[in-house]
């Protein structure tokens, strides 16, 4: 039942359009338009549109990180600690070891340094993000994605969020 409801709601979310207020302007942005600024920025870095890579983002020093799914996959993968944010961190001088894995598990990946992407592998239809992501899901802690959904969750539009306050209703009756 769990992993039924999980799939319900993973389906429900790909295609929540997704807005930030900018704190000095009060403007709302489409955080997709500024995807690698935010997403090193852990306060507003929420659930983003479906993506189909993992993320991997450099700010300073000597550590990269991964956010929200990606952070699972990681801890899936390469039994880095996730930690209650949904993120995971990993040494600069491992990356190459990382990337290798993934690449020999065909699934694309980017990597920002900064606010640049700075390399991008793609498997198109070879990609195994989306299965990997699945496993790493079923494999992660009932917490992480817990944690995962909540984030989620506050970003669906009201249409989205009553289904889903109706479907777990149902659920619960």
């Amino acid at each position: 039942m769990k992993k039924f409801f999980w799939k319900v709601l993973t389906s429900i979310f790909p295609n929540a359009k997704i807005l930030q207020t900018n704190k000095q302007t009060n403007k709302q942005t489409n955080k997709r338009d500024v995807l690698p600024k935010l997403a090193t920025d852990n306060d507003n870095f929420g659930a983003v549109e479906s993506k189909h890579y993992v993320a991997i983002f450099k700010k300073e020093g000597k550590f990269l990180t991964v956010f929200n799914e990606d952070g699972l996959i990681f801890n899936f993968l390469f039994g880095y600690k996730v930690l209650t944010n949904l993120k995971c961190g990993f040494p600069n001088n491992i990356l190459e070891k990382n990337l290798k894995i993934l690449e020999e598990s065909n699934i694309s990946y980017k990597i920002f340094d900064k606010d640049k992407e700075v390399a991008f592998k793609d498997f198109s239809s070879k990609n195994n993000y989306d299965d990997i992501l699945e496993k790493s899901i079923n494999y992660s802690s009932l917490n992480n994605r817990l944690d995962l959904l909540i984030k989620r969750v506050k970003f669906a539009s009201p249409e989205k969020l009553e289904n889903i306050l109706k479907y777990i209703q149902e659920c619960l009756k």
